[in-house]
């Protein structure tokens, strides 16, 4: 029995032995990855030289900040043709974006804020489409409540009826619609403003 219990701990040690150099092994890759990550997280933060250049002309006014939105998007209509539809605001102070009618501005961001209604914009955006398609594409119900979004996507000036039963989006706010979905998914980057 002597025997058989030298070789069971040494096959145990040896075990041991390998699974340590495992863990090792593995914390070395983790330590690996968790660098590989930071850094790619460190580059995507890492400021622009348009940030830079913003951030100066910021420095030398007495404004709070400024944003610049510019985009570009192929609008494609019923039959498939597309149409280029641009947009470009440089350096725009962040005072002068206070709306002038907050009843107004609360009604058009809830009206791309409910779950449904954004769907309906997003499937717009990839073509116009009849009701009937979106009820069954988004799985709305019933054309009545699409109607009901609908309208409410058009009082708020994001949706309209082009032709009898075909909805699209108004080409000019396709860049508001991807503005606020860019700035949505945009993580900012945050400096503590120098005491004194």
């Amino acid at each position: 029995m002597g025997k058989k219990t030298d070789k069971l701990i040494e096959k145990m040690r040896s075990d041991v032995q390998a699974l340590s150099e495992a863990v090792w092994a593995l914390k070395d890759h983790v330590r690996i990855e968790a660098a590989a990550d930071a850094a790619a997280n460190g580059s995507r933060r890492a400021k622009s030289g348009k940030l830079r250049d913003l951030e100066k002309q910021i420095d030398g006014s007495r404004g709070r900040g400024a944003t610049s939105s510019y985009g570009s998007y192929a609008a494609r209509n019923r039959s498939g043709a597309s149409t280029k539809v641009q947009w470009q605001q440089e350096n725009v102070a962040t005072e002068s974006l206070q709306p002038h009618d907050v009843e107004l501005t609360a009604a058009r961001l809830s009206a791309i804020g409910h779950r449904q209604r954004l769907g309906i914009v997003l499937a717009l955006l990839e073509q116009p489409s009849s009701v009937s398609d979106l009820v069954t594409s988004l799985e709305l119900g019933t054309t009545g409540a699409a109607y009901h979004h609908l309208n409410v996507l058009q009082n708020a000036g994001f949706v309209v009826q082009e032709e009898r039963g075909t909805y699209e989006i108004v080409p000019e706010q396709i860049g508001a619609v991807l503005g606020i979905l860019a700035a949505l998914s945009t993580e900012a980057l945050i400096e503590k403003a120098p005491e004194g």
